[in-house]
């Protein structure tokens, strides 16, 4: 499911250097990336079918995540045969996704795979999450500047256990990792309350696979 026009989606734009507003800077991307209005970094190099590729990755993704959130909320509200449909739907979308994220060559070795995900989590914590605080900070949304600090930091977070795991693969020690029901933020072992939103270690649940 891709929901976008693929005319509109090639169209690059401008984009404002993250910089305080008085300095009055903006710049163009890079000549070989460009980001397209629905946030999808393109390279000068990469076919049109490489491009393709990468917004149908995106669109379904985020399809994937919604039929689940979709799904869950038609089983609270007790409509169990929707919430099935949800759920096949779901499934449908993580098998597409799965499908264009190896065509793009996106899943490497596993040395290859955490150095990209320390690399991503922490352009995440660095920049993308600080800018979009001042955006909320800008437009009086406090709730959602509060919660993205939280996100913020639990990125930061990912991005050291990722290095930890990167600088010791194959020597990994044998943890037992909890997530956050309110943030997000992983930790090795159950807290008595996260370190990031402070929620109570009741909120975390034990990490299976």
């Amino acid at each position: 499911m891709v929901n976008v026009s693929f005319s509109r989606r090639r169209e690059s734009i401008l984009i404002k250097s993250r910089v305080p507003a008085s300095a009055g800077m903006t710049k163009r991307a890079d000549d070989r990336e460009r980001i397209t209005k629905e946030g999808v970094y393109v390279m000068a190099e990469e076919s049109q079918t490489e491009r393709d590729m990468k917004f149908a990755l995106a669109g379904e993704s985020q399809a994937r995540r919604k039929y689940k959130a979709f799904g869950e909320k038609a089983k609270e509200e007790g409509y169990t045969q929707v919430a099935k449909l949800f759920k096949a739907a779901e499934m449908g979308e993580t098998i597409h996704s799965g499908y264009f994220l190896n065509k793009l060559g996106q899943v490497k070795k596993t040395k290859e795979n955490l150095q990209a995900a320390v690399d991503g989590e922490t352009y995440e914590a660095n920049k993308v999450y600080p800018a979009m605080m001042d955006d909320a900070e800008a437009e009086g949304r406090e709730d959602v500047k509060t919660y993205v600090g939280f996100v913020r930091d639990v990125e930061a977070l990912h991005a050291r256990l990722f290095k930890e795991a990167l600088d010791n693969l194959g020597k990994n020690k044998e943890v037992d990792y909890y997530i956050c029901g309110g943030c997000g933020a992983v930790t090795e072992g159950k807290p008595d309350k996260c370190p990031v939103c402070g929620a109570p270690g009741a909120k975390f649940v034990k990490v299976e696979i």
